[in-house]
């Protein structure tokens, strides 16, 4: 039996066959391929057929209806989270008003009593605006 000749700059007996350089070469994708008279899958046996599919008119409504109805889901958390916050405000509000009329009923220090009259009037104020 003669010797197996290598492809040139590779020693002898490196490659057991053109499956194996191919292997080697290509890599394990496509080296099931080499030698077999199957084809390679195509690119694009998972598309549809032009006349099977959607109509781009078709696409292109669906995805304006998408954006559509996100663009008012979108609207209605801010909405939400606009109120929630808003609330959070008037009771932080009236948590504050609460404390400084606690705080007047025990305090006898003119000054500091003048102090917590007008903190009181703006956190009246306040509470006017959002309520």
């Amino acid at each position: 039996m003669a010797a197996e000749r290598a492809p040139s700059g590779i020693a002898p007996g490196w490659f057991s066959s053109f499956r194996h350089f191919y292997y080697f070469i290509r890599g394990p994708i496509l080296a099931p391929f080499a030698l077999s008279k199957a084809r390679p899958p195509a690119y694009n046996q998972s598309m549809a057929n032009g006349w099977v599919s959607k109509s781009v008119e078709d696409q292109q409504i669906d995805q304006q209806e998408q954006i559509r109805t996100q663009e008012i889901v979108d609207e209605k958390e801010r909405l939400g989270r606009l109120k929630a916050e808003e609330i959070r405000k008037i009771q932080a509000l009236k948590l504050t008003r609460a404390r400084i009329c606690e705080q007047l009923s025990r305090t006898t220090n003119e000054r500091y009593t003048l102090l917590l009259n007008t903190e009181l009037q703006q956190i009246d104020s306040e509470l006017a605006k959002l309520v």
